[in-house]
């Protein structure tokens, strides 16, 4: 039987709590997914910014 799983999604403008995002993919999401891992569990991590080109992003457009 699989465990649990949570997701979490994480949105905001590109340009709004770039250094926050940025922490919580270099530290705090890892830290997460092992503490999720050894009860089990599973996180799962949804944020928008890793589907959008850069240039897109500083432009805020999307492309089509």
């Amino acid at each position: 039987m699989r465990g649990p799983i949570f997701r979490l999604f994480i949105s905001s403008t590109f340009i709004d709590m770039r250094l926050e995002r940025d922490l919580l993919q270099s530290h705090v999401l890892p830290n997460m997914k092992r503490l999720a891992a050894s009860h089990g569990a599973d996180l799962n991590v949804v944020d928008l910014r890793w589907g959008i080109p850069e240039p897109a992003a500083r432009l805020h457009i999307t492309p089509l």
